[in-house]
């Protein structure tokens, strides 16, 4: 059997990133200073800033771990913890998410310079911790203060910004300018991550990641890749109809009903015109190529639709 490939989608990698950059830019856009609003206003919009812009790195981290599970640090499997979910589940992909989302929840509690820094080594692309650590790590204190303390300076927030002792006990405020200055800061670091994404992933599309799965599964001449299916210069997958008309009755059964299961996901009316479910092998002989298409298609569904990625 070949090495189960890395299944990679730029698009869906920086899908959580683009959708924070345009809320953000929204934000702003409401706070261009020509209203007066109440100082709880500008205290809760600041907290949620620092949430989206922790939850976008989280999630973008979460889709590339879920690609590339060897990356995900071995000491942070906890069996005891996810022994029920663990029991409670028959893909393998579903045990490795779950494995995922624990790691990164503990990890996010962590100092954020050193979450960055997990991102990024992660992932393989620059270290941006230096970054974080000039515009974000201030506001991440005064985030924290202003959730614990009142936003009144105490040691904790004279710790992680490295400020002057005898500031404790000085308050603090979340005013117009700071607000946007944060909304800035976040946009420039997810800019950041985003345009080192691109430069590493940018190759990673739909078409590449089709191909991937395609020839981990079917390995015999009679299969090639190329013979079923044509990329367009926009990348666009298409199925060549005309080879499954001439050969599907010569497949194996199991070669049969794998391509049938893809080819029900590519369009259920052409399916339906060569395969019927009485033709099809449910035997255990492929049942791991089974497991793996339908591992596939869930994380996915539309895999081999030509939608946005």
């Amino acid at each position: 059997m070949a090495q189960r490939p890395n299944i990679l989608i730029y698009k869906k990698l920086i899908t959580p990133l683009e959708l924070a950059l345009q809320e953000l830019a929204g934000i702003d856009k409401e706070f261009d200073g020509s209203l007066q609003r109440p100082d709880f206003i500008n205290k809760g919009v600041f907290a949620y800033v620092i949430a989206r812009y922790e939850a976008a790195l989280a999630d973008c981290l979460k889709q590339f771990l879920i690609a590339f599970p060897d990356r995900l640090d071995k000491n942070s499997f906890n069996a005891n913890k996810n022994y029920p979910h663990i029991l409670g589940t028959d893909l393998t992909s579903e045990v490795i998410e779950l494995l995922i989302q624990d790691f990164i929840a503990s990890t996010t509690y962590s100092k954020m310079d050193s979450f960055i820094e997990l991102c990024c080594t992660s992932m393989g692309i620059n270290n941006l911790s230096n970054h974080y650590k000039r515009t974000l790590r201030e506001k991440k204190a005064r985030r924290n203060l202003l959730m614990h303390n009142n936003l009144v300076i105490d040691n904790t927030y004279i710790y992680s910004t490295s400020s002057d002792p005898r500031k404790i006990g000085n308050p603090l405020a979340i005013t117009d300018s700071y607000l946007r200055e944060t909304i800035s800061d976040a946009i420039s670091s997810l800019n950041a991550f985003k345009e080192n994404l691109h430069d590493k992933y940018h190759t990673y599309n739909k078409a590449k990641a089709i191909k991937q799965a395609w020839q981990y599964l079917f390995q015999q001449p009679m299969m090639n890749f190329d013979d079923y299916w044509e990329v367009d210069e926009q990348n666009h997958v298409s199925l060549k109809v005309d080879t499954i008309r001439k050969r599907f009755r010569s497949l194996s059964s199991g070669e049969r009903t794998i391509l049938a299961y893809w080819v029900q996901n590519y369009s259920a009316s052409i399916c339906d015109e060569f395969f019927k479910f009485k033709d099809l092998n449910m035997q255990v002989s492929n049942n791991w190529m089974m497991i793996y298409s339908v591992s596939l298609f869930d994380r996915f569904p539309l895999l081999l639709q030509n939608n946005e990625w």
